[in-house]
């Protein structure tokens, strides 16, 4: 997203959500929630925002617009580095499974969405890490949704809101791959996505919390997620839907005993 001096305020769609755009205030605010997002004014003449990895495929194009497609998921070569990586960290951290495919999401909207809520937290919180790589359990219906249009933190709830209501994603895979999050197929088929989630600065979440509470410091800026455990969390919460992107999506099988 990239803004005039002389442009006024504006609306735009971010994650499905509705928001205002402030240039002079420099604040994009959504809507239904009024959190509010710190922006930043890029050089016109400089990197385009929000480029996609050099790692993606060629963005295919759709047959009946002409225009690169919304979202390509490539299937990864068993044995091939990138599968491995993913296998391993998936591996590392689940039960009795076993791996039937991985693919990569590429959708360059969402990414662009994810990049633009990257630099502005970046902006807020330039002395620690703010992404982490987490993972979001979930069924083969709701994948048709996520791959395209992103993580929905409307479907909160359907699995509890103990951290508040919002998106919850894990630390442990073995976490997400539990019946109540991947729920299989007829097939006994799972899911599971490997998301980049901005995490940024957080504290402990409550089942009331539709956005993060404010900082308990002199900035007046609010958190950018909730936890279960400030001291070591093993979930974390999102109220943004741009703050996370789907960048793997995993079928697996459980291996019964």
């Amino acid at each position: 997203m990239i803004y005039q001096a002389d442009e006024q305020p504006a609306y735009c769609i971010i994650g499905g959500e509705l928001c205002v755009v402030d240039t002079h205030a420099r604040t994009l605010t959504v809507m239904s929630s009024a959190a509010t997002f710190d922006i930043l004014r890029e050089d016109l003449a400089g990197d385009r925002v929000g480029a996609v990895p050099e790692t993606w495929d060629p963005q295919p194009h759709d047959r009946n617009t002409d225009r690169p497609k919304v979202c390509h998921m490539v299937k990864l070569t068993p044995g091939s580095p990138e599968y491995t990586l993913v296998q391993n960290k998936f591996l590392s951290s689940t039960g009795r499974v076993r791996v039937l495919s991985i693919e990569r999401v590429q959708s360059p909207a969402l990414w662009e969405q994810f990049f633009v809520i990257k630099r502005n937290m970046l902006s807020r919180n330039s002395t620690k890490p703010i992404e982490k790589e987490l993972w979001h359990g979930t069924n083969a219906e709701a994948c048709r949704e996520i791959s395209p249009n992103g993580f929905n933190r409307r479907y909160s709830g359907q699995h509890g809101t103990a951290y508040g209501k919002g998106t919850y994603f894990a630390v442990n895979a073995s976490y997400s791959a539990h019946d109540r999050y991947s729920s299989p197929d007829a097939q006994g088929r799972k899911k599971m996505y490997l998301a980049k989630v901005l995490t940024g600065e957080y504290t402990s979440g409550r089942r009331h919390m539709f956005v993060p509470p404010r900082r308990q410091d002199s900035s007046g800026l609010s958190y950018d997620s909730t936890v279960d455990d400030i001291k070591t969390p093993t979930t974390y919460v999102v109220f943004h839907d741009a703050q996370a992107y789907p960048q793997y999506l995993i079928t697996f099988k459980t291996i019964p005993n």
